[in-house]
């Protein structure tokens, strides 16, 4: 057996018995060690495979999403190497753990204009965790991968310190030839040993009681916020007006604000104390108040990460959740609370593209829901119905890309084994439409995905770019190209083209009575949002 195969198998070894489950990893020659010994893993390692690595990378984004365990995206060497950085970028942004396992050449070919072959050590350096190079004649592998996965996983901290946040980790490895093996021996790995972390006491009273006593408090809760232990429960018993955006997962609360945005812009002046939850990233109006200076801040978190959003803001210590949410039966009720709850004076009309988006959240209660970045999630956070039943909401809000939707949720249904729909624009769509690429001989995920088409960029319309451009026909031409880029792709022609079921819907009770029953495998629902679009 060649020095790069048993390198290898030594690394997939290591991965597997640091509890690493699922592999993504893209076809190519230097890697070719890695693959070897990720075909030789046994159950119950999951091995997906992308035909190009940004799908790849965005597909190992998701699982480690939905999983909240590293997961291990493996590619070649030279350019491939580069396509890791959106999903890498995310998952720094995200917390997220994700190890990119890059194959490399001989230390000696770097700088020499050899084939493929670039400068991939620090390629990362500003997103990573960490870079950790192993030579090809290597004699320790087992030490450097396990740093890396324990730096995935944020587990590194001083004395007393929040821990560490998760988040994403470069292992590049050099591989000498020969690269190929006829063995099909399966891989020994050993039985995981997970070691327990002791965390920081909490701090101060019980988290009902200091809700309780704090002026007049408000909620801001983002992505992921309901990732924290007690939050739930502390925010109802408290009677605590919650702002959450959609991926906080915590809009079915009886305290969840509905239209929080308008209620926002009378209510701000009386507004006490601010405490955040998760990562908020919507809308100006929130970011308006995070940066108010004149009120005390509170950060609820797991980790440090998220202390950046306020600068100033107090830390609280909160243990991650169990990922159970328990019942919430009460109908909590203070005075702030009602003030917060009272019935809006006028309703807002909704646009085609909210009305849709509005449908599809509705038809979608206790399914898991990925959610494209731009109008869409907006459309939901200004619009979706609080305290009922919701979906499960998942999306990539570190960064707020539309980079890698698809694949994210490719990823997410083949780690959660359920089916998963997604919800987005036709430029989200069309930016990562080669994500619908899947080899004949992969598993396919349960997925639909629902292209609101409204022909570009409708986002910037909500911004100033599309204020001035209503002012006169030259300024709307200009914001025409350089802003909304119409596309004149065929979504339903498209998707087919890559072998996927796809339908257009063209009216509300068309699109009804397609999310009643998706297909099974990977689907597309084009539904045409123009002043053709009806909602009846």
């Amino acid at each position: 057996m060649s020095n790069a195969i048993t390198t290898a198998r030594s690394i997939v070894a290591t991965l597997y018995a640091s509890g690493v489950r699922t592999f993504v990893i893209a076809p190519g020659s230097r890697s070719a060690p890695l693959a070897y010994a990720l075909a030789s893993l046994p159950p119950p390692a999951r091995v997906i495979v992308r035909i190009d690595e940004r799908a790849a990378a965005f597909t190992a984004l998701g699982a480690a999403l939905a999983s909240g365990e590293p997961t291990a995206v493996i590619t070649t060497s030279g350019t491939a190497v580069a396509n890791l950085h959106p999903a890498l970028a995310e998952a720094d942004a995200a917390a997220i753990p994700l190890l990119a396992v890059t194959a490399d050449r001989p230390r000696e070919l770097w700088g020499t204009g050899a084939n493929q072959t670039t400068w991939q050590v620090g390629m990362f350096a500003t997103v990573v965790r960490d870079t950790i190079h192993l030579d090809a004649d290597a004699t320790d592998i087992v030490t450097p991968v396990l740093k890396a996965v324990r730096q995935a996983r944020g587990r590194d901290r001083g004395e007393g310190e929040l821990p560490a946040a998760a988040g994403p980790v470069h292992l590049n490895v050099s591989f000498t030839p020969p690269l190929h093996s006829a063995s099909c021996a399966p891989l020994r790995v050993a039985t995981p040993k997970r070691s327990r972390h002791p965390v920081p006491a909490q701090v101060g009273e019980d988290l009902t009681t200091w809700l309780s006593q704090l002026p007049n408090p408000v909620v801001v809760a983002g992505d992921k916020a309901d990732r924290l232990a007690g939050l739930r429960t502390a925010v109802v018993a408290a009677a605590i007006p919650v702002l959450a955006e959609p991926s906080a997962n915590l809009l079915d609360l009886p305290v969840a604000i509905d239209h929080y945005h308008r209620r926002l812009q009378a209510l701000q002046p009386d507004i006490g104390s601010v405490v955040v939850a998760g990562h908020p990233t919507l809308s100006r109006p929130i970011t308006h108040l995070l940066s108010r200076t004149d009120l005390p801040h509170y950060v609820l978190t797991t980790n440090r990460h998220y202390l950046r959003l306020t600068p100033t803001a107090t830390p609280r210590y909160l243990p991650p959740a169990d990922g159970n949410k328990p019942p919430v039966l009460s109908h909590p009720t203070s005075a702030w609370l009602d003030r917060w709850q009272r019935p809006l004076a006028t309703t807002e009309d909704l646009d085609p593209l909210s009305s849709a988006a509005w449908q599809i959240f509705q038809c979608s209660h206790n399914r898991h829901l990925v959610i494209g970045a731009s109008s869409v999630i907006r459309a939901l956070d200004r619009h979706a119905p609080r305290g009922g039943l919701v979906p499960i909401m998942w999306a990539n809000r570190g960064l707020g890309g539309i980079d890698g939707t698809i694949a994210t949720a490719w990823g997410i249904a083949l780690q959660q084994e359920t089916f998963v729909r997604v919800v987005c624009g036709d430029l989200t769509f069309l930016h990562d439409v080669a994500s619908l690429n899947c080899g004949a001989t992969e598993v396919m995920p349960h997925l639909q995905i629902i292209v609101l088409d409204d022909g570009g960029g409708s986002i910037f319309t909500q911004l100033e770019h599309g204020e001035i451009a209503r002012t006169n026909p030259h300024r709307a031409a200009r914001y025409q190209r350089y802003f909304t880029t119409e596309q004149r792709s065929d979504i339903t022609a498209v998707a087919r083209g890559f072998g996927i079921t796809a339908t257009r819907v063209d009216t509300a009770g068309e699109l009804d009575a397609a999310l009643k029953d998706p297909p099974a495998g990977v689907s597309v629902l084009h539904v045409q949002i123009s002043s053709q679009y009806s909602a009846s």
